[in-house]
């Protein structure tokens, strides 16, 4: 017998697994990386919040991949803002090269609470700034984040605009922040899959191009935070290793009737000798 693992519990995506009907599928979750199944510890975070950004102020992350992609909206958002405080956080990866992009875009210096310098440009209500992770030691590669940076800022953020790629919407939809989608170019089959995931079960949203920007990003402010999309039909987080190796144990214990390859002890030892006689065959 097999299982088939579905990350998600959405119909649509148990559907993409035709013609296997249910009895072959199960609720695998996606294999993501250990610090987004942490929980989420309010204190903890309000703790990080209060140092990110002064209060009152809304927080967006802002990411494109893990190579970084100088994108315009960080830059548009700092020519005019969404009438509030808003603070932009912007990891850039591996790209060396957004920041000082950035920096001869924002010349202006702010000095957050805890004396933190971010950069301001024509709007005097948005701050932004590229992330540096602390534990990260790579002086080639400044602005690469750890996961448990990246889990952090998602945890103490009030939504993220982010490529709808697989892994990096998974770790998304495990943190519980809403997201963002720029759906102006043409998406890829998958994609425009996951945007439409996240917005028919209100965790996401997708925008075109400048002009929806900005009422985009304050209805997803409004959204909230929600594991929804990570979470089992009893409300639990959907943990990928504890169910896959609940679905390996379920095949391995299921009774195999007629079965022609390890089914008797005797068939065991039978296979055994012949393979053993065959890698002594010339």
């Amino acid at each position: 017998g097999f299982l088939a693992g579905v990350p998600f519990n959405v119909d649509r995506s148990f559907a993409t697994a035709s013609p296997l009907d249910r009895q072959h599928l199960f609720l695998s979750g996606y294999p993501v990386r250990s610090e987004f199944l942490e929980p989420f510890h309010p204190v903890k975070v309000a703790v990080g919040r209060a140092k990110l950004a002064p209060a009152g102020t809304k927080v967006l992350l802002m990411m494109t991949g893990g190579a970084g992609q100088d994108i315009p909206w960080p830059y548009k958002l700092a020519e005019h803002g969404i009438g509030e405080p808003l603070h932009i956080i912007v990891v850039a990866g591996s790209d060396t090269k957004v920041a000082s992009s950035l920096r001869e875009a924002m010349p202006g210096n702010v000095t957050f609470p805890d004396g933190r310098i971010v950069w301001q440009g024509q709007d005097s209500s948005v701050t932004v700034e590229v992330a540096i992770d602390p534990k990260n030691h790579n002086l080639e590669k400044p602005y690469l984040m750890t996961a448990e940076g990246i889990a952090f800022l998602m945890d103490a953020s009030d939504a993220i605009l982010t490529k709808p790629g697989g892994g990096s919407t998974a770790e998304v939809a495990y943190r519980g922040i809403p997201a963002i989608f720029d759906v102006s170019r043409t998406l890829l089959h998958w994609e425009q899959f996951t945007v439409d995931i996240f917005t028919d079960r209100s965790r996401g949203l997708g925008f075109h191009g400048e002009r929806h920007l900005r009422p985009t990003i304050a209805r997803a402010f409004a959204l909230g935070r929600s594991t929804s999309l990570a979470e089992a039909p009893n409300g639990a987080i959907i943990h990928p290793g504890k169910c896959l190796v609940h679905a390996a144990n379920m095949v391995l214990e299921a009774p195999c009737s007629n079965c022609c390859v390890l089914s008797t002890e005797a068939a065991v030892e039978g296979n055994l000798s012949v393979a053993a006689e065959s890698m002594h065959t010339p």
